[in-house]
């Protein structure tokens, strides 16, 4: 078929209006913020190519077109050494009287637009953590790259650390991750890591059964409320609208240079509900937070009733830069003399909920029990934990050889001056011995006979002695030097001191060595217990599990109660008489507090 000229301008005509209309309704839909995003990269001079560092995240300097400048919605750049930033305005009306207009579905179709509104571009961007869920991107240019001291604060972990450990290796920043539901107790992740299994709401109190606080409660708890916090992350399941709604009112925001959000709506969709989501947003806006980049989280199963090409649209993970940050008049990073308490340096030692448990044993007979229920109780002694201690770290390797300790006052080694530090059994792993004495100053006495060493000063603050602990003064067929606990604290001069930390590891040795020190009572002093336990299993002879368990009643009649337990991964196991099906592990690592020195 053959058109005249006139059936062609028809149809170029029509072709055309279709494309005019379909922009439009693009535009009216919510894409308009996506022409903008390009705009706004496009008002960025140069053309900058991808730089990789290698890692789980790129650095990535965002390629931009070279254009002229743009002056549309008063955009406007800042140029720094490592990158630009280029900042513009919203495009949407957020006032009550424009939003009581609309309907529901009109709210949820505008919330969707907003949500994806972005209002400033980083031209160097990094993602640190998991591709996937759980990983984050940062701004790194100019005031928004941490530089030391730096702080983040990350609610919400769920058991995914890549995030947090790339931020506090790469930055050296002190990161406090937050999240109720892990089953973990609070405790240093390392020395940048904190974790406190507590959550951020609008108040403090309890909610769900979680401890929870406002996000100004917790950095009040810390001594942080005037701090500048490089990052702050809140993925906590829709309880960043009440938590954020508080922190916009009380002004904490204000010091926050980056913000990571991710937003999720409740099912129930109302007006309040919208209009809630809608102040948070203006607020976040009007305290100067620009959105620089957004992403959908995948794994939302929200369902629009209204509108199904919104069908799991409405998790989102919000990147904000704070645009204050960017004024001459606005300080860029803390002081460098600027020293945070370490996060649990307020949090005390307080009871587990098997606290009384060791009353408990110290009350029963065991004459009256039978070799099985003897046994039952042994194993159930060792994994049982009394009290909590919030603030502990691992010293030495992660494997055999590294040891817990507590941090939380006034076990703390650190304000010990100095730290008095007593070990046995070293077998040629001496990296626990070394960071107390290069680290924490400590004067460390270490003892092991089996070693191919003399007596000798390892380092300025620590000693070795070829001597073994048992319980007799005396020197045994293979030409060991064996002494009692009491005695060496005695020759030594501590016999009246406090001693920080007691260490035990010496193959079945422990129980003579603490019943003679029960007898010649120089445990009182010690503040934490670190020691192994054998069963005579070790030894090929069949346990005295009655005997193993008045040692356990000793050190509950001194104090010492269990903060925490784990079984040595390389014990020897062997059959259980309670059920020949168990395999009972000779070898436990126990960590010990005296109580006696808290006020529980």
């Amino acid at each position: 078929m053959v058109l005249n000229i006139s059936t062609k301008r028809s149809v170029f005509c029509a072709l055309a209006l279709f494309i005019a209309a379909v922009l439009v309704i693009i535009t009216i839909r919510g894409g308009y913020h996506q022409n903008f995003h390009s705009t706004i990269r496009d008002y960025i001079d140069g053309k900058h190519q991808a730089v990789s560092t290698g890692g789980s995240g790129n650095l990535r300097k965002v390629e931009t077109q070279q254009v002229s400048k743009s002056k549309s919605r008063g955009n406007k750049v800042y140029n720094f050494g490592n990158g630009r930033i280029a900042v513009g305005s919203s495009g949407y009306d957020l006032s009550s009287s424009k939003l009581e207009s609309m309907n529901v579905a009109e709210l949820e179709d505008l919330y969707e637009s907003v949500v994806l509104e972005t209002t400033a571009d980083c031209s160097t961007e990094r993602r640190f953590g998991r591709k996937g869920n759980g990983g984050w991107e940062l701004c790194l240019v100019g005031p928004f790259t941490p530089t030391k001291p730096c702080f983040s604060y990350s609610f919400g972990v769920n058991n995914i650390w890549e995030f947090d450990d790339e931020v506090a290796a790469t930055f050296r920043c002190q990161v406090t991750a937050f999240d109720p539901r892990m089953s973990q107790e609070s405790h240093m992740r390392n020395d940048k890591v904190a974790f406190i299994k507590e959550g951020v709401y609008s108040k403090q109190g309890t909610l769900n059964g979680w401890s929870v606080d406002s996000y100004l409660g917790h950095l009040k708890r810390f001594g942080a409320e005037n701090f500048i916090i490089d990052i702050l992350k809140f993925d906590v399941e829709s309880l960043e609208w009440p938590a954020l709604e508080t922190a916009v009112r009380d002004g904490s925001l204000g010091n926050v240079k980056q913000l990571l959000l991710e937003t999720r709506i409740e099912k129930t969709r109302t007006k309040k509900n919208f209009k809630k989501y809608f102040s948070v947003l203006k607020s976040l806006y009007d305290t100067g937070f620009r959105q620089w980049k957004h992403n959908w989280n995948t794994n939302c199963n929200y369902r629009s009733s209204l509108n199904k090409d919104l069908d799991g649209k409405f998790c989102h993970e919000l990147y904000y830069i704070n645009i204050n940050f960017l004024t001459d008049d606005r300080p860029a990073q803390n002081p460098a003399d600027l020293r945070l308490l370490p996060p649990f340096a307020r949090f005390m030692i307080s009871k587990a909920k098997n606290f009384n448990k060791a009353n408990d044993i110290l009350k029963t007979d065991l004459t009256s029990l039978t070799s099985v229920q003897l046994e039952v109780m042994y194993f159930g002694i060792l994994e049982q934990v009394h009290v909590n201690c919030p603030y502990s770290m691992r010293i030495g390797g992660t494997a055999d050889g590294g040891w817990d300790v507590c941090f939380s006052r006034p076990f703390n080694i650190e304000e010990s001056k100095p730290c008095i530090a007593f070990s046995f059994g070293i077998n040629n792993i001496w990296s626990y011995d070394d960071i107390l004495a290069d680290k924490y100053h400590c004067n460390v006495h270490m003892f092991d006979p089996s070693m191919n060493a003399n007596d000798h000063q390892r380092k300025t603050t620590s000693w070795f002695y070829r001597t073994g602990l048992s319980s007799e003064n005396k020197v045994e067929g293979n030409g060991w030097k064996m002494r009692t606990l009491c005695t060496l604290f005695s020759e030594l001069g501590y016999r009246n001191k406090k001693i920080d930390i007691l260490k035990i590891d010496i193959e079945h040795w422990e129980w003579t060595s603490f019943e003679k020190a029960f007898s010649e009572g120089c445990l009182t002093n010690v503040k934490q217990l670190l020691f192994e336990s054998h069963t005579s299993e070790l030894v090929r002879q069949k346990s005295d599990y009655g005997r193993l368990i008045r040692v356990w009643q000793g050190l509950f009649k001194l104090g010492f109660r269990t903060w925490k337990w784990h079984k040595n991964p390389q014990s020897l196991f062997f059959k259980s008489a309670a059920s020949p099906k168990e395999q009972r592990a000779c070898c436990y690592e126990h960590y010990m507090l005296n109580t006696n020195l808290v006020d529980l």
